[in-house]
């Protein structure tokens, strides 16, 4: 009597920390992670087994999800097992970066079995996998206006651009000076935010208004903030 083979895709154990499925990503080059699949027993004729690396979507998961090609390498294959072996294995890359990112997942799993089956009679078995950021180096912010002095009627464009920064973080900035205030401009507030962009900055504009008041060097200082009821300066002043 034939006993039916069940194939597993076994929890990775970071052997530093002692966690499941997950590892520390590192700050540079990568990292091998080898994950094991194994048959309950010997069969005496071949099985063979896919296995595949995918993206997890945080609308899918809650999660955020790591990135093919940017936090880890897309690996795929078939395992075969010869008859009496139990166990196979396959590795996928994890990336190191500089770029807090937190904590990202993406999937790891089997499919497409012959000779044997999943767990429940199911049509494939998998598992997340977590990549955790290092302590999260120091972040930096510049901020660099288009010109050091504007006359009216001009526009100002200020660029921020950021180090160590996760995209889509959002950064909160205003515009201050001796008696400046909303009608000093014909366009842009004094106050708003933006988004960090995949490239690490983003940026804003405004145009001085003209009028015929006289009013002498006007001063801006424009500063940047890392909350909405900004009290926490993040860089430095900058002043045209």
């Amino acid at each position: 009597m034939s006993v039916t083979k069940i194939l597993s895709l076994e929890n990775f154990q970071d052997p530093i920390t002692g966690s499941n499925n997950r590892i520390t990503e590192g700050n540079s080059g990568s990292k091998q992670v080898t994950f094991v699949v194994k048959l309950s027993s010997p069969s005496a004729s071949v099985v063979n087994v896919n296995y595949l690396t995918q993206d997890i979507y945080a609308v899918d998961t809650g999660k955020v999800g790591a990135k093919s090609g940017e936090d880890y390498i897309a690996s795929s294959g078939t395992l075969t097992f010869a008859p009496g072996e139990t166990i196979k294995t396959f590795s996928v890359s994890i990336l190191g970066d500089t770029i807090y990112e937190g904590t990202e997942t993406f999937g790891v799993g089997l499919r497409y079995a012959s000779g044997a089956i999943f767990t429940g009679n199911q049509s494939q078995t998998s598992l997340a996998f977590s990549i955790v950021d290092d302590r999260p180096p120091t972040p930096t912010y510049t901020l660099t206006p288009s010109a050091s002095s504007i006359n009216e009627g001009t526009t100002l464009t200020t660029s921020v651009a950021t180090t160590n920064v996760a995209s889509g973080n959002a950064l909160y900035y205003s515009i201050t000076g001796n008696g400046i205030t909303t009608s000093d401009f014909s366009s842009g507030a004094l106050t708003g935010s933006g988004s960090v962009g995949s490239n690490g900055s983003f940026s804003f504009s405004h145009t001085l208004a003209n009028d015929l008041t006289t009013e002498g060097t006007e001063t801006l200082n424009i500063k940047l903030f890392s909350d909405s009821s900004r009290s926490t300066q993040v860089g430095s002043t900058a002043s045209v």
